[in-house]
């Protein structure tokens, strides 16, 4: 009999899949232009909390980690053909800000202060695809972010181990993209097609 946490990764699993098909199909149809630098950070992020899963036992939820990972830097990767590669001063400054807290997290060692810095990473890594979509909300896939936001509830749902270091960053993500979700029928709403 396999375990809940088993369960829950697979669906994790298959959301993070779902999500990133339709995501992908959009940009090759060219309605959507995702943002480089926050599906490059997003992508280094789901490397940094795969490793913290793995020496956390986070079980079955490493599955759902490196899966957003792999997808994150697909993503990234198509980004420099088909998105948004334009930063301004601002941004330059946040992405080097995103570095350096990367670059402290490797020099504390300490697991629970890697999941703060990745929190504020992602938020800054975010920063980015809202800045982008307050003007051009239908520039991002809906779907795909309500989609993740399930996935991310499977991703906290799947941890073997439960703490804050293996919670926070699943939680926190969930609450971002919810967030985003609201954000892009509020911009819609307002801005139509």
């Amino acid at each position: 009999a396999y375990s809940m946490h088993f369960l829950f990764s697979i669906i994790g699993a298959s959301f993070q899949l779902f999500a990133f098909s339709t995501y992908i199909l959009s940009i090759f149809r060219g309605k959507t232009k995702p943002h480089l630098y926050t599906w490059l950070l997003w992508g280094t992020l789901g490397t940094i909390v795969t490793v913290v899963q793995v020496t956390n036992e986070g079980g079955w939820s490493i599955l759902v980690s490196w899966l957003m990972a792999l997808c994150s830097l697909s993503i990234a990767t198509l980004s420099l053909k088909y998105g948004e590669t334009l930063l301004t001063k601002k941004d330059k400054y946040l992405l080097a800000a995103a570095v350096i807290t990367i670059i402290m997290w490797q020099l504390s060692k300490n697991d629970l202060l890697a999941i703060i810095l990745v929190c504020i990473i992602d938020a800054i890594a975010f920063y980015f695809t809202f800045k982008k979509s307050y003007s051009r909300p239908y520039d991002e896939k809906l779907s795909s972010y309500v989609l993740w936001t399930f996935q991310l509830i499977s991703f906290a749902l799947a941890v073997k181990n439960p703490n804050l270091t293996t919670l926070l960053y699943p939680v926190f993500l969930t609450i971002m993209e919810g967030v985003f979700v609201f954000y892009l029928l509020w911009r819609r709403r307002i801005i139509k097609k």
